[in-house]
């Protein structure tokens, strides 16, 4: 670090302290500045140190790194101001993180951190030379990504789960050593954060360890969430003019993206339809990439790296709003593409293309059966998946109205669809299939559905029936006078039921038969008296 700029940041930690208010204060307000961006202008000297903030009023700063006290201010200020501390952070940032300066020095005054950081000079701890910045070549920022991949990226021997801050270490490295020119930072940053994820699948491919396992993918997570935030930088800045060679080596990098072995099938097709959609814009290269992908196909044995061949093809060619390729590569595929169809469907929706969703949802109503019976190997993962889906095609088939094609991803995916497709057929007051539904099922409807059977008792009481029937015939059955009590009281439903129908004569003839059919079950008998659905005299 600039011996300099180490001292003044030294000196003004000194300066303010964190048990005064007044000055965590102006600290926050200095960061707030600082972190807005307010900051234009910046002149770093050996010691000296200009800048311009842009607060309420134009502020023009100069920082005295040999002599703090002899630093100023245009603003009113006649000590320290924020103005000056956001001129000092934006110059610290260009050579250590503003957050650990933050951090030392709310802490300074703590004995455990005082411990701490004394025991970081010692010999347990490697001090860790500042990156320096690379060549402005392709090669020169691929050795250096791969370099500090390794060095920041690494699994530590003994960890605690929730505290590990690789990722984001590695990504405050990067941001130390980015180039200058502002054009640059977004791409720089892009290909740094692929590298960077090109480890960490490396050491998730050799890693046998479960807690390891989760936190290389809580690091990934974290990266690769930087990593597409960064690309979507990159496409709505201006490029620089002479970017194209970097790009061109990048993606010559990803194209074993589909047939290497690194990290799951998921991170690797996301990444590549990141790069595709907002990295490669013209129709030319995308037309040349669907030809490398399709003779890549017949050499290819492997299930995974073929299903990525046709979901990377998939990607381009809608991209290029060629639908019916897409879903020729579908039907190749068949059901096993149910998975990566999802998000397809979920970016269609999002965008409100619903007219193009159509068929790809058709295809998926045929195929969902298929694929949670032959690739989801567990119950609660089955269930699981089909309600994702269901947050994805309800409202587009809402939006739509093609409440035809819900019904039937509903109705083929029954046991894992009993509670969404028996919401919705309770909705549509569809009532018959409802009751019909549970009756297949087994459900004890009328305990835990007991709100709907009480409206559907209002409006269609004789859809009920069937219900209350085998409800009574099961409680009988159980031979105990706790279960005939309940029979008894599913019979009055009945009999109310009935006398609203205008048939009474049914009423009075299922009594007789089921009195007589269990005579013989005395305590039965006398609570079907208790209840006056018998005459006390027979």
């Amino acid at each position: 670090m600039h011996d300099a700029l180490k001292f003044y940041g030294e000196r003004i930690s000194d300066i303010l302290s964190p048990k005064s208010t007044n000055d965590v204060n102006l600290v926050s307000k200095g960061l707030v500045l600082y972190r807005q961006g307010t900051v234009v202008k910046l002149s770093i000297e050996s010691d000296l140190i200009q800048g311009v903030v842009q607060d309420v009023t134009k502020v023009n700063v100069t920082l005295d790194l040999s002599f703090p006290s002899n630093s100023s201010c245009s603003c009113p200020a006649i000590d320290l101001c924020r103005h000056q501390l956001a001129v000092f952070f934006a110059a610290y940032s260009k050579e250590a993180s503003v957050t650990e300066w933050v951090d030392h020095w709310k802490n300074k005054e703590d004995p455990m951190f005082r411990l701490k950081e004394s025991l970081k000079n010692g010999p347990v701890y490697k001090e860790k030379s500042k990156p320096s910045k690379p060549e402005h070549t392709y090669s020169a920022w691929k050795e250096f990504f791969i370099r500090t991949a390794r060095e920041e990226l690494a699994i530590p021997p003994y960890f605690m789960a929730g505290i590990n801050r690789s990722a984001s270490n590695f990504q405050r490295a990067i941001q130390r050593s980015e180039p200058s020119n502002q054009q640059w930072v977004p791409l720089y940053r892009s290909i740094a954060y692929y590298m960077g994820l090109v480890h960490l699948f490396d050491l998730q491919s050799s890693t046998k360890d479960h807690f390891q396992e989760e936190l290389l993918e809580s690091m990934i997570h974290e990266l690769f969430l930087a990593f597409k935030d960064e690309v979507h930088r990159f496409e709505s800045s201006i490029r620089p003019f002479d970017s194209e060679e970097f790009i061109h080596s990048w993606i010559d990098e990803t194209k074993n993206l589909p047939t290497g072995e690194m990290g799951s099938g998921y991170y690797r097709w996301d990444i590549y339809r990141t790069i595709w959609t907002n990295i490669i814009t013209t129709k030319e290269e995308r037309g040349a990439e669907i030809d490398r992908l399709s003779n890549q196909l017949p050499a290819l044995a492997d299930s995974l790296q073929i299903e990525l061949v046709f979901w990377m093809m998939i990607h381009i060619y809608m991209v290029d709003g060629k639908d019916e390729q897409a879903l020729e590569c579908l039907n190749k595929l068949g059901p096993i593409s149910c998975f990566f169809l999802t998000f397809v469907l979920e970016e269609l929706h999002n965008a409100k293309e619903h007219a193009r969703m159509v068929p790809f949802v058709e295809f998926f109503s045929k195929n969902i059966k298929a694929y949670l019976h032959d690739y989801q190997t567990q119950e609660y993962k089955r269930t699981r998946f089909l309600y994702n889906a269901l947050q994805i095609i309800r409202p587009f088939c809402s939006a739509a109205k093609r409440f035809d094609l819900l019904e039937r991803i509903l109705r083929e995916t029954i046991p894992y669809s009993l509670i969404p497709y028996s919401h919705y057929l309770y909705e549509k007051k569809e009532y018959k299939k409802w009751v019909e539904l549970q009756v297949a099922e087994r459900v004890d409807v009328l305990y835990e559905w007991s709100n709907q059977t009480k409206e559907i008792q209002k409006e269609q009481p004789e859809v009920l029936l069937p219900i209350l029937h085998l409800q009574v015939v099961n409680l009988i059955a159980a031979k105990n006078r706790s279960s005939y009590r309940e029979a008894v009281r599913y019979l009055k439903k009945l009999r109310t039921i009935y006398k609203k129908l205008k048939r009474v004569n049914v009423w009075e003839s299922y009594i007789e038969y089921i009195s007589d059919d269990n005579k013989r079950l005395r305590a039965f008998q006398e609570e079907l008296k208790k209840g006056k659905l018998i005459d006390a005299a027979d």
